[in-house]
């Protein structure tokens, strides 16, 4: 388990900017519903992510402001999954 601060407000109001959330390195399974940290070559992200019928990664934001983005499983590594977080105070 580890523990990264958010950054930023994709993911409110789920979780918020400056909040701490708890990963399980160990889940990589995006089969599996829930929020993850992602690796791309853009950075890291803390995102919803579902595999698409057609092979691809949809990472989802929780913020209506952002749009989903989509990428090829080569583009991704997952971290881990969000197993719990902190609000800021």
């Amino acid at each position: 388990i580890e523990a990264i601060n958010v950054d930023g407000d994709s993911m409110e109001p789920t979780l918020q900017n400056g909040s701490i959330v708890f990963i399980d390195r160990t889940q990589t399974n995006i089969k599996k519903d829930g929020i993850y940290i992602a690796s791309t070559n853009a950075g890291l992200f803390i995102k919803r992510i579902k595999q698409r019928v057609d092979g691809n990664v949809e990472l989802i934001s929780d913020n209506k402001l952002y749009s989903a983005e989509i990428m090829s499983p080569e583009e991704i590594n997952i971290v881990g999954r969000v197993i719990g977080n902190i609000e800021s105070l």
